[in-house]
């Protein structure tokens, strides 16, 4: 397959540099929070990930649990792989037919061809399946995530109860999904257009999360930034964020915590906080790797006190000083404009290509919470926001989100040209809609 396809450039790792800050009695905390989406796809990554694993028996599930359909060759060829499927065995394909890879019940891959309407993929999964299938792999892979974790949370910042549990999530989330179904036309050449449906199990939590989800009455914010990297626009509920961050609550906190006392207190008001998010949102980076964020609050005088007062202001110091790769100066009040104040957060930070220093301003006007990259940017935002030049609106399709990147171009951007962005994408686009207890995504990618 095209490699462009393949290539996604990671972020730049840290690297520790000693503390030179008093200890406090805390411990590092995590250099980078999880979210729901990380969550999903770790989950699938270790279905994956245990089902190559060799020497082990799959369990009778009675059903195929995984269906693949492609008119490709390196593809059939990268799936047959995967399953320990001779490359040489499969079946030659004329044109107007496709391969059918069909996991079957016993745990092995059967190949054959048949003719096709145009596409380029289609795949049919039974993520519960799959776990039945390779439960003594996953739990393998699960027993080794584990025992690694154990030896990492003391440096991570965290208990290792509150990463075992989060591992313990990860891991069992493929139960809360009865199918995906992912159907991509295109070419490697030309670029992809594809859909992705995932159907909740119907009694689990995943269904009634997802029934739940509508756009927002409201509209989401809508920044006019053509020349973003990045532009990610959310427009959902106000109690989505307070839903979807629960669980990783006890790490974002516990880094940051001294003690058990001081760990609840911090978690309660971050909850408190969190709520304050009307499930809206705009978040744009920019070329000179800048950002800008805008925020819907449901109750922005609540939440300008949350950020003023005592326990928030302590949590924040103490996460800072907790992180052992990073020096980060915070002053709050660093600026003012239009009678809104503004926090300053200076972060050096030691990469392989060097220290990175990154400067934000944060602050609430009007029903909206704000963070760019300089005061400059900062006071502009402010004066869209008072002189009411922050437009809302529904998103194209009713869309719940919507995501592009111009992908090569972060890639160099963010790598200081150390990527090998002629590989990559030239860009993504995705929305994501609710459909009863289904999330459907559809995807475009650029060549």
């Amino acid at each position: 397959m095209n490699l462009r396809m393949r290539a996604l450039y990671p972020a730049p790792s840290r690297v520790s540099k000693a503390p030179t800050k008093p200890a406090r009695g805390q411990r590092p905390r995590p250099t980078a929070n999880m979210n729901p989406i990380s969550t999903s796809i770790l989950s699938f990554s270790t279905l994956a990930l245990a089902a190559w694993l060799p020497g082990q028996e799959a369990a009778n599930t009675g059903a195929a649990a995984l269906v693949i359909k492609t008119t490709d060759a390196d593809v059939a060829s990268q799936v047959a792989d995967m399953f320990s499927y001779a490359s040489s065995d499969l079946p030659k394909t004329e044109d107007g037919e496709c391969f059918v890879m069909s996991l079957g019940n016993d745990g092995t891959l059967k190949v054959t061809s048949e003719k096709t309407a145009s596409g380029f993929l289609s795949l049919r999964a039974k993520p519960s399946a799959l776990m039945s299938i390779f439960g003594d792999r996953i739990q393998q892979v699960q027993g080794q995530v584990s025992m690694m974790a154990g030896f990492a949370a003391p440096q991570m910042g965290v208990s290792p109860g509150d990463l075992n549990k989060l591992i313990e999530d990860v891991f069992a989330f493929p139960n809360q999904i009865d199918a995906i179904a992912v159907d991509v036309t295109g070419s490697p050449d030309k670029g992809f257009d594809g859909k992705v449906d995932v159907a909740a199990a119907a009694d689990g939590w995943l269904a009634k999360f997802v029934g739940n989800l509508e756009p927002n009455k409201a509209g989401a914010p809508l920044l006019n930034q053509p020349d973003a990297l990045l532009h990610l626009t959310t427009n959902m509920p106000a109690t989505t964020l307070s839903q979807m961050v629960q669980p990783f609550l006890g790490i974002v906190v516990g880094g940051g915590a001294a003690d058990k006392e001081e760990k609840a207190k911090f978690m309660a008001m971050v909850k408190d906080f969190v709520a304050q998010m009307d499930g809206t949102m705009a978040m744009a980076l920019l070329p000179e790797k800048t950002q800008k964020m805008v925020a819907g609050l449901v109750d922005s005088q609540k939440a300008a006190s949350l950020m003023a007062s005592a326990d928030y202001k302590a949590w924040r110091q103490a996460s800072s000083e907790a992180n052992p790769n990073a020096d980060i100066e915070i002053k709050d009040d660093a600026a003012k404009h239009r009678d809104v104040s503004m926090t300053r957060t200076v972060a050096e930070i030691s990469t392989p290509m060097g220290d990175e220093k990154s400067t934000t301003f944060t602050g609430i006007a009007g029903p909206y919470l704000f963070m760019t990259s300089s005061e400059s940017e900062a006071k502009s935002v402010v004066d869209s926001i008072l002189d009411d030049k922050v437009k809302r609106g529904a998103l194209d399709g009713s869309a719940l989100l919507t995501l592009s990147v111009k992908v090569a171009e972060m890639a160099a951007t963010m790598s200081n040209g150390m990527a090998n962005s002629e590989e990559m994408p030239r860009s993504l686009d995705l929305t994501m809609n609710r459909q009863g207890s289904a999330l459907k995504f559809a995807f475009k990618v650029g060549l």
